[in-house]
């Protein structure tokens, strides 16, 4: 699709990946996905469970923008977060993030 990126993938991340049960294709190879579902049935299954827990005004989008705040509360710079996430300029980036002044790290 023309959307390839090399990215770091950290420690921990790794971690989940590695604990993935490995699916197989109908040819009985196995399937090359970390998580091999269907982006229809993860966005269905997260309304339902938002509609369930009765939580008002919460999208699947909002994640990107949490798991972008998260590194920056861990003390990462615009341009180390932007390894992870993959956006190619620091504008779009800044979009994402939410980050509150209590959530600087001390250095």
């Amino acid at each position: 699709m023309g959307n390839h990126g090399a990215f770091r993938v950290p420690a921990d991340a790794l971690a989940i990946i590695d604990r993935q049960q490995k699916s197989k294709l109908e040819d009985g190879s196995e399937d090359p996905r970390i998580f091999p579902f269907n982006p229809k049935s993860i966005g269905a299954a997260f309304t339902r469970c938002v509609q369930f827990l009765e939580i008002e005004d919460l999208h699947f989008h909002d994640i990107r923008h949490e798991t972008a705040s998260r590194p920056f509360e861990r003390g990462y710079s615009i341009q180390e977060l932007a390894r992870f996430s993959l956006h190619e300029s620091c504008t779009t980036l800044k979009r994402y993030t939410h980050l509150q002044p209590e959530d600087v790290p001390e250095r």
